[in-house]
């Protein structure tokens, strides 16, 4: 279960269920809910609470009474650059298997005029820029099999957010047509997730991408197993960033194409 405090303060919490369940029902607790910093709210805007008609009825605000930007953050800001390998990984595991163009406000345009508000010098010193250049580690760490991937979200489970104009907590996957490599993204705020449709009682090398410096990172001991049903329970992120993932059955690392797979059996009782 997941909820949002609306402020802060102590909270108190009653459970219930339909139909009942004697483990379910008339559980009670309490928690205390803190406010957000202003450096907090600084490098992610939408913890400004949830969102409301403005007072014309005609535009969007924050729960705090600040003006909602549908997409977007201030330009080389720590979210910013979320946003950007949002739309960089994003784009890639959805079907953009040719590349990834970088733009930005004031670059795009060549804006120097004074009144631009954005001019394209201080453009150019946003680390989001930077940050195209691990696509290609990420993409090419599997070689051309790259070019098998077929892009299926709902392989992991949850993917989606209720916000469809943003870029917190969603996920994006594929995986090729016979199940050895699955890479993913998951955006700032994802859950902790599982991976649906892999091979059935698999051992399968299991690595986090730093999306921020381009490099790999065991998870746990760098294998997962799925169950018989083919489903990987993945373990919590690193930390809070968003963080890509790549699943495989084969050494690529070292170029072997050892098949590794263990097949996992239990005998009749």
């Amino acid at each position: 279960m997941r909820l949002v405090a609306t402020a802060p303060g102590e909270w108190t919490w009653k459970s219930g269920s339909t139909p009942g369940d004697s483990g379910l029902d008339g559980k009670t607790g309490s928690f205390t809910a803190t406010a957000w910093t202003e450096a907090e709210i600084k490098d992610n805007p939408l913890r400004r609470g949830f969102l409301r008609a403005s007072p014309n009825q005609r535009a969007l605000d924050y729960a705090d009474g600040t003006s909602f930007v549908a997409i977007g953050a201030p330009g080389g800001s720590i979210l910013d650059n979320a946003f950007v390998r949002s739309g960089i990984y994003g784009s890639f595991l959805s079907v953009g298997l040719t590349g990834h163009a970088y733009g930005a406000e004031g670059i795009s345009g060549a804006d120097i005029e004074p009144s631009a508000p954005t001019h394209m010098w201080d453009a150019f010193q946003w680390r989001s820029a930077a940050g195209m250049q691990y696509l290609r580690t990420f993409a090419f760490s599997i070689g051309r099999r790259y070019q098998d991937l077929v892009p299926i979200a709902d392989l992991v489970t949850p993917n989606k957010t209720s916000v469809i104009p943003g870029y917190l907590g969603w996920a994006y996957c594929a995986r090729t047509g016979d199940i050895e490599i699955v890479l993913a993204y998951f955006e700032r705020e994802c859950p902790q997730s599982q991976i649906r449709g892999a091979k059935l009682s698999s051992v399968y090398r299991a690595q986090w991408f730093n999306l921020r410096n381009g490099t790999w990172l065991n998870v746990d001991d760098g294998t997962l197993v799925s169950n018989r049903i083919g489903i990987i329970m993945l373990p919590k992120f690193p930390d809070d960033e968003d963080w890509g993932l790549r699943l495989s059955v084969r050494d690529l690392l070292s170029g072997n194409s050892r098949d590794i797979i263990v097949r996992v059996w239990s005998s009749p009782r």
